[in-house]
């Protein structure tokens, strides 16, 4: 210890010599200025005589009267903590649809993914962000460019679209119908049948217990997908065909088509959705094929009150294919 007594007495030394002693000895021992103590106010609970009144100029300070203010003033609302997790979410999704690659997708969605598992609160990863938007505007991407199917697996095998597809499949339940739908064709062309066979058992079970919410496109679109993977799901194709022949009345030519080449891929039982068809469509006359390659409206009313088919060669190729496959030519 002696080279730190040595360097004490050196510093001492050179303090003395510039004449800053007082000021030292002002920072060590402080001369402290005497404060006018305040009064408390004396409180309810003390003792006093009932005539006692209690004198203002007293007992509180005179330096307090610029510190008036009104207890009662309303303070400012707080922000809405719903409406906070409303801007963040319209933020993502502005942000997403801005993208112009499918990895700018992912690098816009994999910021948000790792804020929120770093304890980001409110989270913006809302079901209609993961499914409308991240998954789907990815798979939308990929379709624009032709990407390879190659590239398609390698891009679906990152850490980052790994955690945005398990998050999908834990926010599934949540989704609307067509979320249901968007999220179900987006793994059809980012992975198929090659990667996400779990997460397509995951989407039929989901998609049976609110099969009473789906339209005609959400039908004619999750039977297409699964037809298109090879996967089949009888549970969710018996509740399809169910739902199919209740809104039979609202299905396009295309959404007919497409539901009854999905049927007849995986050989699955469309017994009442074709019992509906031959209700509605029981007049040869409803039946038109049209050959030309200009477009032509699907369903047309005409001059009667029935709806009439407007078939091109390949609906109709693929109605008369689905048909044979079901046993149905009779």
């Amino acid at each position: 210890m002696d080279w730190c007594m040595n360097a004490r007495k050196v510093a001492l030394k050179s303090i003395e010599a510039r004449g800053l002693t007082p000021v030292i000895k002002n920072m060590v021992s402080g001369n402290k200025k005497t404060k006018k103590k305040k009064k408390k106010m004396k409180s309810k609970v003390d003792k006093k005589t009932p005539d006692e009144e209690i004198d203002g100029d007293s007992e509180f300070d005179s330096d307090d009267e610029d510190l008036d203010f009104d207890l009662d003033a309303e303070l400012p609302p707080l922000g809405n903590k719903s409406d906070l997790r409303r801007n963040k979410e319209i933020s993502l999704n502005k942000a997403i649809v801005e993208a112009l690659t499918a990895e700018e997708v992912l690098e816009v969605t994999a910021e948000t993914v790792l804020a929120v598992a770093k304890g980001l609160s409110p989270s913006p990863l809302s079901p209609l962000n993961i499914a409308t938007s991240s998954l789907h505007m990815i798979a939308n991407n990929m379709e624009k460019v032709s990407m390879t199917r190659i590239r398609r697996l390698a891009f679906a095998c990152q850490r980052e679209m790994c955690m945005l597809v398990s998050i999908a499949m834990t926010a599934l339940p949540e989704c609307s119908a067509q979320g249901v739908s968007n999220i179900v064709w987006a793994l059809s062309k980012i992975g198929g049948e090659l990667l996400y066979l779990t997460e397509m058992d995951r989407v039929a079970e989901v998609a049976s217990a609110m099969v009473d919410e789906l339209n005609s496109q959400n039908v004619a679109n999750i039977a297409g997908v699964f037809a298109s993977m090879q996967h089949s799901a009888s549970e969710l194709f018996s509740g399809l065909a169910r739902r199919a022949s209740d809104i039979i009345h609202t299905f396009q030519l295309q959404e007919i088509a497409q539901v009854l080449w999905a049927f007849a891929s995986l050989y699955e039982q469309a017994c009442p959705m074709l019992d509906a068809l031959d209700n509605v469509f029981s007049d040869a006359k409803q039946f038109k094929c049209s050959l030309s390659k200009e477009r032509t409206p699907d369903v047309d009313s005409g001059a009667i009150n029935y709806p009439v088919l407007i078939f091109n060669r390949d609906q109709l190729g693929n109605i008369s294919w689905s048909y044979a496959v079901l046993g149905q030519m009779n």
